[in-house]
């Protein structure tokens, strides 16, 4: 089973340290640590609620 996730980037579809985004790019977590950190990865169920945490999660200017 696949779920359709939505992740906030740039226009550059890159996130904080210009990690790349988008079809065919793979990354991978351990689900270990404190969150915001290299042990995971953070994604929205609907690209909506994206939007609206943007101001507290990313503050991306041009999502």
């Amino acid at each position: 089973m696949s779920e359709t996730l939505y992740k906030l980037t740039d226009s550059n579809d890159q996130t904080y340290g210009k990690t790349q985004w988008g079809p065919g790019i793979e990354h991978a977590a351990s689900g270990k640590g404190p969150l915001c950190t290299e042990g995971w990865l953070h994604a929205y169920t609907d690209p909506l609620l994206a939007v609206l945490l943007n101001p507290i999660h990313g503050n991306y200017k041009d999502p």
